[in-house]
């Protein structure tokens, strides 16, 4: 499957928007479940390809993650595994809307964020996950 992100529309096949019964159908059925305590979301997590799904309670896809194993592409360059300071440069090509902290960034105006849980130890270290999202996912 193909993973490129859509900025605001999905990641691949699974767009936003898709029911759960849809979401399995294109994961070939082999998805994992995870409840997160903290709020209404949910995980649907496809293990041996790093994809994660995020559904709100109405069981809709509203955003996707992904570790390296994704092998999640923008524009059809590949964003996990390599140093965070590439990855954002090339972003910042496409959205001008960033915020950054002391774990990566996210870029409101593409839908998309960048994890490195080591970034305090420079901007060389490499981005561990990125996620995409609908718009106004974090409003």
């Amino acid at each position: 499957m193909e993973n490129e992100i859509n900025s605001y529309c999905g990641v691949g096949k699974i767009q936003f928007g898709m029911e759960e019964s849809q979401i399995y159908d294109i994961c070939e059925n082999k998805l994992n479940k995870r409840v997160n305590k903290y709020c209404d979301e949910y995980e649907l997590y496809w293990d041996n390809r790093g994809i994660g799904i995020v559904c709100n309670k109405e069981g809709k896809c509203v955003a996707v993650e992904g570790n390296v194993l994704s092998k999640i592409t923008y524009k059809g360059v590949e964003l996990v595994g390599k140093p965070y300071v590439e990855v954002k440069k090339y972003l910042l090509q496409f959205g001008q809307e960033i915020v950054e902290d002391e774990c990566g960034c996210t870029i409101y105006d593409l839908g998309i964020g960048l994890y490195v849980p080591t970034l305090k130890a420079g901007e060389n270290e490499e981005v561990e996950g990125v996620i995409a999202f609908v718009k106004d996912y974090y409003n």
